[in-house]
Protein backbone atom coordinates (compact mmCIF):
# COMPACT_ATOMS: atom_id res chain seq x y z
CA UNK A 1 0.00 0.00 0.00
CA UNK A 2 2.82 2.02 0.64
CA UNK A 3 4.26 2.00 -2.41
CA UNK A 4 1.36 1.69 -4.15
CA UNK A 5 1.07 5.26 -2.77
CA UNK A 6 4.32 6.34 -3.67
CA UNK A 7 4.57 5.05 -6.74
CA UNK A 8 1.02 7.30 -7.52
CA UNK A 9 3.26 10.24 -6.56
CA UNK A 10 0.83 10.54 -3.39
CA UNK A 11 4.18 10.68 -0.93
CA UNK A 12 2.86 12.78 2.13
CA UNK A 13 0.06 9.82 1.81
CA UNK A 14 2.67 6.21 2.01
CA UNK A 15 4.79 8.85 4.51
CA UNK A 16 1.77 8.70 6.75
CA UNK A 17 1.37 5.20 6.06
CA UNK A 18 4.35 3.83 6.40
CA UNK A 19 4.55 5.84 9.89
CA UNK A 20 0.73 4.49 11.01
CA UNK A 21 1.76 0.87 10.19
CA UNK A 22 5.79 0.53 10.80
CA UNK A 23 5.56 -0.87 14.39
CA UNK A 24 2.61 -3.28 13.99
CA UNK A 25 3.93 -4.64 10.25
CA UNK A 26 7.55 -3.79 9.75
CA UNK A 27 10.77 -4.54 11.30
CA UNK A 28 13.45 -1.91 12.13
CA UNK A 29 15.11 -3.38 8.62
CA UNK A 30 11.95 -3.45 6.69
CA UNK A 31 10.72 0.21 8.07
CA UNK A 32 13.76 1.72 7.21
CA UNK A 33 13.61 -0.14 3.74
CA UNK A 34 10.16 0.98 2.72
CA UNK A 35 11.28 4.42 3.62
CA UNK A 36 14.29 4.42 1.60
CA UNK A 37 11.40 2.98 -1.10
CA UNK A 38 9.60 6.11 -1.17
CA UNK A 39 12.51 8.25 -0.42
CA UNK A 40 13.92 6.85 -3.94
CA UNK A 41 10.58 7.22 -5.90
CA UNK A 42 9.96 10.41 -4.80
CA UNK A 43 13.85 11.42 -6.23
CA UNK A 44 13.85 9.64 -9.17
CA UNK A 45 16.53 7.56 -8.84
CA UNK A 46 14.89 3.66 -7.44
CA UNK A 47 17.23 2.04 -10.32
CA UNK A 48 20.54 2.57 -7.92
CA UNK A 49 18.55 1.98 -4.64
CA UNK A 50 17.33 -1.42 -6.70
CA UNK A 51 20.83 -2.19 -7.66
CA UNK A 52 22.49 -1.58 -4.41
CA UNK A 53 20.22 -3.75 -2.65
CA UNK A 54 21.08 -6.25 -5.27
CA UNK A 55 24.86 -6.46 -4.34
CA UNK A 56 24.06 -6.96 -1.58
CA UNK A 57 21.52 -9.65 -1.25
CA UNK A 58 22.43 -11.46 -4.62
CA UNK A 59 18.82 -12.47 -4.62
CA UNK A 60 16.73 -13.08 -7.70
CA UNK A 61 13.63 -11.01 -6.62
CA UNK A 62 15.90 -7.85 -6.01
CA UNK A 63 17.37 -8.62 -9.85
CA UNK A 64 13.91 -9.12 -11.09
CA UNK A 65 12.90 -5.37 -9.87
CA UNK A 66 15.88 -4.02 -10.75
CA UNK A 67 15.82 -5.47 -14.10
CA UNK A 68 12.37 -4.40 -14.66
CA UNK A 69 13.18 -0.63 -13.40
CA UNK A 70 15.97 -0.05 -15.82
CA UNK A 71 13.84 -1.70 -18.52
CA UNK A 72 11.34 1.03 -17.69
CA UNK A 73 13.94 3.57 -17.78
CA UNK A 74 15.66 2.11 -21.28
CA UNK A 75 19.13 2.38 -19.51
CA UNK A 76 20.74 -0.16 -21.95
CA UNK A 77 24.05 0.41 -20.46
CA UNK A 78 23.35 -0.87 -16.88
CA UNK A 79 20.41 -3.32 -18.29
CA UNK A 80 23.61 -4.99 -20.46
CA UNK A 81 25.30 -5.42 -16.97
CA UNK A 82 22.05 -7.20 -15.23
CA UNK A 83 20.04 -8.43 -17.50
CA UNK A 84 22.22 -11.79 -18.87
CA UNK A 85 22.48 -12.45 -15.26
CA UNK A 86 18.76 -12.58 -14.93
CA UNK A 87 18.23 -14.40 -17.95
CA UNK A 88 20.76 -17.28 -16.64
CA UNK A 89 19.30 -17.67 -13.94
CA UNK A 90 15.82 -18.12 -15.09
CA UNK A 91 16.23 -19.65 -18.35
CA UNK A 92 12.78 -18.02 -19.66
CA UNK A 93 13.19 -17.55 -23.22
CA UNK A 94 11.54 -13.99 -23.21
CA UNK A 95 13.94 -12.91 -20.53
CA UNK A 96 17.19 -14.38 -22.52
CA UNK A 97 15.42 -12.40 -25.62
CA UNK A 98 15.71 -9.09 -23.98
CA UNK A 99 18.77 -9.41 -22.30
CA UNK A 100 20.17 -10.40 -26.09
CA UNK A 101 18.48 -7.16 -27.44
CA UNK A 102 20.04 -5.35 -24.89
CA UNK A 103 23.74 -7.11 -25.84
CA UNK A 104 23.31 -6.69 -29.13
CA UNK A 105 21.67 -2.82 -28.41
CA UNK A 106 25.34 -2.00 -27.08
CA UNK A 107 27.43 -3.47 -29.41
CA UNK A 108 28.15 -6.80 -26.91
CA UNK A 109 28.40 -9.15 -29.70
CA UNK A 110 30.97 -12.04 -27.73
CA UNK A 111 29.02 -11.94 -25.14
CA UNK A 112 25.90 -12.33 -26.37
CA UNK A 113 26.74 -15.25 -27.92
CA UNK A 114 28.29 -16.68 -24.64
CA UNK A 115 24.73 -16.00 -23.07
CA UNK A 116 23.02 -18.43 -25.44
CA UNK A 117 25.77 -21.32 -25.56
CA UNK A 118 24.39 -22.90 -23.10
CA UNK A 119 20.54 -22.10 -24.44
CA UNK A 120 20.28 -24.02 -27.83
CA UNK A 121 16.49 -24.53 -27.00
CA UNK A 122 15.51 -20.94 -27.01
CA UNK A 123 17.51 -20.26 -29.69
CA UNK A 124 15.61 -22.65 -31.99
CA UNK A 125 12.21 -21.58 -29.96
CA UNK A 126 12.68 -17.97 -30.91
CA UNK A 127 13.06 -15.80 -34.14
CA UNK A 128 14.25 -13.03 -32.33
CA UNK A 129 17.30 -14.50 -30.60
CA UNK A 130 18.07 -16.74 -33.73
CA UNK A 131 18.46 -13.47 -35.77
CA UNK A 132 20.18 -11.45 -32.75
CA UNK A 133 22.89 -14.43 -32.39
CA UNK A 134 22.96 -14.33 -36.28
CA UNK A 135 23.47 -11.18 -36.64
CA UNK A 136 26.02 -11.35 -33.79
CA UNK A 137 27.60 -13.79 -35.24
CA UNK A 138 28.51 -12.20 -38.68
CA UNK A 139 29.39 -9.22 -37.00
CA UNK A 140 32.27 -11.06 -35.49
CA UNK A 141 33.22 -12.06 -38.39
CA UNK A 142 32.05 -15.67 -38.03
CA UNK A 143 30.16 -15.36 -41.25
CA UNK A 144 30.21 -19.49 -42.06
CA UNK A 145 28.43 -19.80 -38.63
CA UNK A 146 26.05 -16.64 -39.49
CA UNK A 147 25.30 -17.93 -42.62
CA UNK A 148 22.82 -21.23 -42.08
CA UNK A 149 21.20 -18.83 -39.72
CA UNK A 150 20.34 -16.43 -42.19
CA UNK A 151 19.19 -18.63 -45.07
CA UNK A 152 17.20 -20.48 -42.13
CA UNK A 153 15.27 -17.40 -41.15
CA UNK A 154 15.19 -16.17 -44.31
CA UNK A 155 13.31 -19.09 -45.48
CA UNK A 156 10.49 -19.48 -42.57
CA UNK A 157 9.79 -15.30 -42.17
CA UNK A 158 11.17 -13.27 -45.11
CA UNK A 159 12.04 -10.37 -43.08
CA UNK A 160 13.93 -7.76 -45.18
CA UNK A 161 16.85 -8.18 -41.88
CA UNK A 162 17.07 -11.36 -42.34
CA UNK A 163 17.01 -10.86 -46.58
CA UNK A 164 19.30 -8.63 -45.78
CA UNK A 165 21.79 -11.06 -43.52
CA UNK A 166 21.47 -14.06 -46.01
CA UNK A 167 22.91 -11.53 -49.26
CA UNK A 168 25.59 -10.39 -46.66
CA UNK A 169 26.88 -13.71 -45.75
CA UNK A 170 26.40 -15.00 -48.66
CA UNK A 171 28.79 -11.89 -50.41
CA UNK A 172 31.24 -12.38 -47.50
CA UNK A 173 31.68 -16.35 -47.92
CA UNK A 174 31.51 -16.08 -51.68
CA UNK A 175 28.48 -18.27 -52.15
CA UNK A 176 26.82 -16.20 -55.06
CA UNK A 177 24.20 -19.04 -55.81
Amino acid sequence: EVEALARAKRFDDARQRWAEHKAKHFSKEEGSDVLDIINSIEKGDEAELLRKRYEESKQLADLRMLVQELVSKSDYRQLANYAPAFARQTGQVSDLRMASQTLYHEGQYAELIDLLEPFPDAIEQDNEIKSLKAWSLFDLGRVMEARPLARELFAQRHHANDRELAINTAVESGDWG
